[in-house]
């Protein structure tokens, strides 16, 4: 990997790629060794498998990610067809029924906005935790994957939106 154009290839030099990939103890072992030894052969393949391990885990959390935020969507635009439905009927002059059974859905919905916030949470949570021992980890997958958007946590934001939104016809 001695070759002069590294640098302005990958934009950074090789050893701060081979350290950011394998750690600092392995570079320390490649960099201090005058041969390519058997021990460093099995450090770095050692040492390979595991950021093939960490790809991998990495990408069905990003699978997981994928298919809630496809679930929060479909859910989000059900409660929000089911607000328009209850926007639309004229709350003057209802029967006590017809009033009930709007009350009924405004708590049904009100519960799965809820369970959804809950249930994310968790998985926030469980992300945390997952990724804590990871020293070079972000805090969360969230920050992580929504760095630059208006929120941190767009399927938090979209359920507690809907819950003032629900709010306001109660």
């Amino acid at each position: 990997m001695a070759v002069d154009h590294y640098g302005d290839v990958y934009g950074d030099s090789f050893e701060a790629s081979l350290s950011a990939e394998f750690g600092v103890d392995l570079l320390v072992l490649i960099s201090e060794a005058t041969t390519f030894s058997p021990l460093i052969k099995q450090r770095l393949l050692e040492a390979a498998q595991q950021c093939i391990d960490n790809r991998r885990v990495f990408l069905e959390t990003l699978q997981d990610e994928f298919t809630t935020l496809k679930d929060a969507q479909s859910t989000g635009q059900e409660i929000r067809e089911a607000i328009a439905e209850l926007d639309s009927t004229e709350s003057q002059g209802i029967s006590d029924t017809e009033l009930t059974d709007r009350y009924d859905t405004l708590h049904t919905l009100t519960d799965e906005c809820e369970s959804w916030i809950q249930q994310r949470q968790e998985e926030i949570h469980a992300h945390r935790i997952d990724r804590s021992a990871d020293v070079d980890a972000h805090t969360d997958l969230c920050s992580y994957l929504y760095e630059g958007m208006e929120v941190d946590y767009p399927v938090l934001a979209t359920f507690v939106d809907l819950l003032e939104i629900i709010s306001q016809y109660e």
